[in-house]
């Protein structure tokens, strides 16, 4: 066993004139029980469990925090490897993020363009309003429903292969 001397020369936990924090916290991931509504966050501290709402606190002092977390590629890495955007299809010029298969500039480099995560559902009437002639019965339906276009797929490279995957209504 150390002697009381062997402990005064060891540097000290907190800086001189600080004292420990008051308050320290502790984090689990909730508990989850399936209903016949859904799922339900339960309180991994409390014995019986009550339900947690994120963003609410509860009686037992519990919050749920809900956060979105993204991998961005630094600028300098995504140069170092020669990452293609898939929608300007440039190398360099910023930090870029995973996108499908590919990824694309944090920042919009291409105003307009956007990489869906999945295809929206066709829509035949759609289909027909993109293949009609610009005229005064396109620009009524348009009006009323949004622009008529199209979905084409794009390979791993960002080059499109010239398939077209289906038809919507884009509303401004």
């Amino acid at each position: 066993m150390k002697s009381r001397s062997a402990f005064r020369n060891q540097p000290r936990q907190y800086p001189k004139g600080h004292n420990r924090p008051q308050l320290v916290t502790r984090e689990l991931p909730p508990r989850f029980n399936q209903t016949p509504h859904g799922l339900q966050m339960l309180c991994p501290f409390c014995v019986p469990p009550h339900p947690l709402v994120p963003g609410q606190q509860a009686a037992c002092g519990t919050v749920v925090r809900v956060t979105a977390i993204q991998t961005v590629v630094p600028a300098r890495t995504a140069h170092k490897y020669d990452l293609r955007c898939l929608k300007c299809h440039e190398t360099g010029g910023g930090p870029m993020v995973r996108s499908g298969n590919g990824y694309v500039h944090q920042a919009d480099c291409v105003p307009g363009t956007r990489i869906l995560t999945e295809p929206p559902p066709n829509s035949k009437f759609a289909e027909r309003v993109f293949g009609m002639k610009d005229g005064m019965p396109r620009r009524f339906i348009e009006n009323r429903y949004g622009k008529a276009q199209c979905v084409r797929e794009v390979d791993v490279d960002g080059n499109e292969t010239g398939k077209i995957l289906s038809y919507f209504f884009q509303k401004v």
